[in-house]
C-alpha cells in the first residue's frame, strides 16, 4: 500500500479509469453478481496436452497489461474462434471472434430477379373442322345496326342478291357468299393437310415452352456471400485476429513475454487473485435469555424480523454452485446457501449461525466456531432483555461489533462496539434509533467500512487492484526484444533457417 499521498491519488485515479472502462455499466453480467471477471484460461477448450501448455504466445504492449490470442477448435470445419484473454490489474476479459461473412438466403426465390422470365405464351387451337368437308354455313358477320363502313361490303351485297335474288343463284348453291363445292375426291386431301398444319402447330408451342423453361433464370447469376474459408494451417483465425489488432505491424511496439521457468506458476498466482474487494463477516443471532456462546451457537433459526432483516443484507447462494468468494464456506460441511453481496467494487460474505450446521454432539459447535469466531467484524441481532456482551465469543479476532436491539415501538436501536486500536466508523454510531426500512442497508454498509479500515491498517495488506498490478510486471518485465523478422517467426511459430554449412571450392585455373 503506497504511503506517499500522490501515489495514493495516483493510484485511485487509475482504479477509477480502469473500472470506468470495463465495469461500469457492465455489472452484473449476463453470468450473475459473482461474476465481475472470465474464469476462462488458455487451455480451456482446446483439449492440449500438458506438455503443450507452454505454446501460447503471451504479449505485453504497457508493463500493467498483457494479452495473449487462442485457437478455439470446432467441429464444424472453418467455423474455429479466436480468443483473446486480456489481464489488467481491474479485471481479466476473455473475447470470442469468429469470422461472419452473413448468411445466404435459404432459398433463390429470395434473391430478387432484375428481369423475371416472361410467361410461357399459349398457342390457341386451330380449328381442324373443315367448312366445306362439313357443307357447313360460313358465318355471316352482317348483324342489324352494324356499321357498314366497317364491315365486308363485298359480303354484304352477295348476301344480300341471294336473299332478294334467288333466281340468279347457280344451281347447287344457297347463296352467293358460299363457297363452291368441291369434288368428293380433294375432300379427303384437304382434311390431312389441316390435320398436318394443326399437329405442326400444336408441336411448335410445345417446343416453345420446353425452351422458356429449360432456359436458366436470373436467380441463378445472383451474388451470394462467400462460405467461410477452411484453415489449411493451425491457428490461422488467432493470427488474422493479431492482424486485424495491428499486432503484426512492422510499426507496433508489442512485444512477446519471455516464457520463463515459473511463467506458469506466476499466470496461475495472477488468475486467483481477485479483483475486486472481499470480506467475510459474522452474522449471529442471540435469543430470549442467551448470554454464553454455547447457547448462541446452538440456534439453527432466528425470529421472523430477523429473518426479513437478513434478507435485506444480501442474497442467498447456494455453496455447490457458487462461482465467486465463498469465504472458506464448503457445500455439505458448511449447509446448503449462505448470504451473499456483491457490488462493481466488493463481494461480501456472511458467516450466519443459525445457517451453519448444528452438530447435537458438540458442545462447543467447533465448526461454527472456526468461521465466526475468525470474523473481524460480527453483527449481532439480541433480542435478549440485556445488552449483548462483545466478549462473549471469545476470539483473538471480533474487533467490531454491530450489534441491533428490536424495540417494541417497531424501531432499532443501534450499540457499536470496537476494539481500542479501531478508530471511529459509521454510518451508524453507538446510540442511534433506525427505522425498519434502512436498518439493513445502514447496517451492511457500517459493516463494510469496519471491514476496510480494520484491514488497511493491517500490516502487509494489499487492496486488489495493487496487488494484481505488481503480479503483472513481475511478469511483464520479461519481454523480448526482437525484431521484426524474428517477431512473426515467434508468432508464427516457424524455426528459423539453419546456417549452411562452408564446403570447399573448386577453383579452376587456366
Amino acid at each position: 500500500m503506497p504511503k506517499d499521498p500522490v501515489d495514493v491519488v495516483q493510484e485511485a485515479s487509475k482504479a477509477f479509469v480502469a473500472h470506468l472502462s470495463t465495469i461500469h455499466c457492465n455489472f452484473p453480467s449476463v453470468a450473475g453478481s459473482e461474476f465481475s471477471t472470465s474464469i476462462l484460461n488458455e487451455n480451456d477448450d482446446r483439449n492440449l496436452q500438458l506438455e503443450n501448455e507452454n505454446s501460447t504466445n503471451f504479449y505485453s504492449f504497457d508493463p500493467d497489461a498483457m494479452f495473449s490470442v487462442v485457437e478455439i477448435p470446432s467441429k464444424t470445419a472453418g467455423e474455429n474462434k479466436a480468443r483473446l484473454f486480456i489481464r489488467d490489474p481491474a479485471v481479466k476479459q476473455a473475447w470470442d471472434f469468429k469470422l461472419n461473412y452473413g448468411s445466404a438466403p435459404s432459398e433463390m426465390e429470395s434473391v430478387q430477379i432484375l428481369f423475371p422470365p416472361t410467361e410461357v405464351p399459349t398457342v390457341p387451337k386451330r380449328q381442324v373442322e373443315s367448312h366445306v368437308a362439313l357443307g357447313k354455313k360460313p358465318p355471316i358477320v352482317y348483324k342489324e345496326g352494324h356499321d357498314l363502313s366497317t364491315s365486308d361490303k363485298m359480303a354484304d351485297f352477295l348476301e344480300h342478291l341471294g336473299e332478294n335474288h334467288r333466281e340468279i343463284i347457280p344451281e347447287g348453291l344457297k347463296n352467293f357468299n358460299q363457297p363452291t363445292l368441291l369434288p368428293k375426291q380433294f375432300l379427303s386431301q384437304i382434311v390431312n393437310i389441316q390435320t398436318a398444319f394443326a399437329q405442326q402447330s400444336s408441336d411448335d408451342a410445345k417446343c416453345q415452352e420446353e425452351k422458356l423453361r429449360s432456359r436458366p433464370s436470373l436467380s441463378s447469376y445472383a451474388a451470394l456471400p462467400p462460405k467461410p474459408v477452411v484453415p489449411q494451417f493451425p491457428e490461422h483465425n488467432g493470427r488474422l485476429l493479431l492482424s486485424h489488432l495491428g499486432v503484426l505491424d512492422p510499426f507496433n511496439d508489442t512485444e512477446i513475454i519471455e516464457n520463463f521457468k515459473n511463467f506458469q506458476l506466476c499466470l496461475r498466482n495472477l488468475d486467483q487473485q481477485f479483483t475486486r474487494e472481499i470480506q467475510k463477516v459474522g452474522l449471529i443471532y442471540v435469543s430470549e435469555g442467551q448470554e454464553d456462546q454455547q447457547d448462541i451457537f446452538r440456534n439453527s433459526k432466528g425470529s421472523a424480523n430477523y429473518e426479513e432483516f437478513v434478507s435485506g443484507l444480501g442474497w442467498p447462494v447456494a455453496l455447490d454452485s457458487h462461482k465467486g468468494y465463498a469465504g472458506g464456506l464448503h457445500s455439505g460441511s458448511n449447509g446448503k446457501d449462505t448470504p451473499y453481496f456483491a457490488n462493481p467494487l466488493l463481494e461480501v460474505v456472511y458467516h450466519e449461525v443459525v445457517r451453519l450446521p448444528t452438530v447435537p454432539e458438540d458442545a462447543q459447535q467447533l465448526h461454527k466456531k472456526r468461521h465466526v469466531g475468525n470474523d473481524t467484524v460480527h453483527i449481532v441481532w439480541s433480542e435478549h432483555g440485556r445488552d449483548y456482551n462483545p466478549k462473549t465469543i471469545t476470539s483473538q479476532f471480533n474487533d467490531a461489533h454491530i450489534i441491533i436491539y428490536p424495540l417494541s415501538n417497531g424501531l432499532f436501536r443501534i450499540q457499536i462496539a470496537r476494539k481500542e486500536k479501531v478508530m471511529l466508523f459509521g454510518p451508524l454510531i453507538h446510540g442511534m434509533t433506525v427505522t425498519k426500512k434502512l436498518l439493513p442497508l445502514l447496517v451492511r454498509q457500517t459493516a463494510i467500512n469496519a471491514y476496510r479500515y480494520i484491514r488497511y491498517n493491517t500490516e502487509g495488506y494489499e487492496r486488489p487492484f495493487p496487488f494484481r498490478k505488481s503480479l503483472i510486471r513481475e511478469i511483464t518485465h520479461r519481454t523480448r526484444k526482437l525484431d521484426y523478422e524474428s517477431f512473426m517467426r515467434a508468432v508464427l511459430k516457424v524455426e528459423p533457417p539453419k546456417e549452411k554449412q562452408s564446403g570447399s571450392v573448386l577453383i579452376l585455373k587456366e
